[in-house]
């Protein structure tokens, strides 16, 4: 599957719900997954959220301040 850390559909909270509750890409193979609630989803964001700014050296893997950019 895609990358979620470079999915503009994942990093945005109210496009992760429609697509995982209302099966928004239902065609293009995405199921649906009705069971999770909007917290969960809320988690999810956030996580992806976090592991996208760890791929950009914008957040440590133990949530510290980010590491200095060497120029």
């Amino acid at each position: 599957g895609p990358d979620l850390r470079e999915s503009g559909i994942a990093l945005n909270l109210a496009d992760l719900r429609t697509v995982l509750k209302d099966g928004l890409l239902l065609e293009k193979g995405m199921p649906r997954f009705e069971h999770l609630t909007d917290d969960q989803i809320r988690q999810l964001h956030a996580y992806i959220r976090a592991r996208a700014r760890e791929a950009l050296g914008t957040r440590k893997p133990d949530g510290g301040p980010p590491a200095p950019v060497k120029l």
